[in-house]
């Protein structure tokens, strides 16, 4: 009999029951619109600001400096459209770099079909994004720069520090996506000189479609949108307080040393075993800086889409790229960056790891690819 086995956090995790509960209880006992005069409508903003606070904490940002989104694509999509807006000048550059994810590229690639200039970094053959490639592209008219601290496909971590180091120096606003790092990892936000950072809350056991972008103070941000009054003016519509109230909880749970540490061990085992029993296969970045939450993983010879539904139908999900391409799979905008060839780029799967992974649902995961893999080789050699 087949087990259950999620290996897809990198694409959304589970919602924590402490999440699920408070949201519940929220529900039952206030319920009332943030933006009404009334008691019920006073404690909704109240909790808000609350949850707010919690957040600044958290990320070590002021409370204004705080806004709620519906996740990490709008996030992205208003850091750089709000940017460009803000200039009102079209022979503005911006550089973003070739690895981010599709809500970054997909707004990118808008801006310049209506006359924005962008650049797009390269990253080297382990997928890191240097300041070096940054600093070779920053031109006069630069006045934007979005690369994201750990990539949601590989696992590579990018040096924001440095790169934010650079773009204060050159007087260029820093954007930085931390959504696959957030509660995971021991950055400190604050200190990355990022004046937009983009975070998600169904990455940390929070519910979906509620994020936040931190703008920090100073920095010149166009709302998206236009309507009330919300989030200080700058994002007008009702607010998502379940969403945000269920963020609040997720923050509450986290314990991102625990996590870092227990998820490293797994991933050790977990990509040590895959080398010896599989010697062909292939890590992904491993010479590089990376977290132990993702393992991206080439199986030469092997379709990739293939192995995902051989995989599923084992009862273990995995992944073949980015979860926000309307459940197709493409070839890894990603893995084609970092120069792998066609052969390699749609072999290769995403494993990635969390709070309830174990070393049995590995060793499983392992034993049902031994009974999988030789069969797909050979079906397609």
């Amino acid at each position: 009999m087949n087990k259950t086995v999620y290996l897809d956090y990198s694409a959304t995790t589970p919602q924590a029951p402490e999440v699920t509960e408070a949201i519940s209880r929220w529900n039952r006992e206030v319920f009332g619109n943030p933006s009404s005069q009334h008691s019920f409508g006073r404690a909704a903003k109240a909790r808000i600001e609350e949850a707010r606070d919690h957040l600044a904490d958290h990320t070590g940002f002021l409370p204004k400096e705080i806004a709620f989104t519906s996740g990490g694509t709008e996030s992205n999509n208003w850091a750089l459209v709000g940017t460009v807006r803000a200039h009102r000048n079209k022979t503005m550059h911006i550089i973003v770099s070739a690895v981010e994810h599709p809500s970054l590229l997909k707004t990118a690639e808008y801006l310049q079909t209506v006359g924005y200039e962008v650049s797009y970094a390269q990253p080297t053959a382990d997928g890191v994004v240097t300041a070096e490639e940054i600093a070779r592209l920053i031109k006069k008219n630069t006045v934007l720069v979005s690369v994201m601290h750990v990539n949601n496909e590989t696992g590579v971590i990018n040096p924001v520090e440095e790169i934010g180091r650079l773009c204060r120096e050159r007087g260029i606003l820093f954007h930085c996506d931390a959504v696959q790092s957030f509660g995971k990892t021991g950055l400190k936000l604050n200190e990355t000189g990022a004046g937009l950072i983009t975070l998600s809350a169904h990455k940390i056991y929070g519910p979906k479609g509620c994020g936040a972008l931190i703008i920090r103070e100073g920095t010149a941000l166009e709302p998206l949108l236009h309507g009330g009054g919300q989030e200080a003016g700058r994002r007008p519509g009702t607010e998502n307080i379940n969403g945000i109230i269920g963020f609040d909880a997720a923050l509450a749970l986290l314990n991102a040393e625990k996590d870092y540490s227990t998820v490293k061990k797994l991933q050790h085992y977990f990509e040590r075993e895959l080398s010896e029993r599989f010697p062909f296969c292939r890590i992904n970045g491993a010479a590089a800086a990376r977290s132990p939450f993702i393992s991206n993983v080439s199986f030469p010879g092997v379709d990739n889409e293939s192995l995902l539904i051989n995989l599923d139908l084992s009862g273990i999900a995995v992944s073949v790229g980015s979860a926000c391409s309307s459940g197709s799979v493409r070839p890894s905008h990603v893995l084609q960056a970092m120069g792998l060839p066609a052969g390699l780029v749609n072999s290769t799967v995403r494993f990635s790891f969390g709070r309830h992974t174990t070393r049995d649902q590995l060793e499983y995961t392992l034993e049902k690819l031994k009974e999988i893999l030789p069969r797909l080789r050979k079906k397609r050699s």
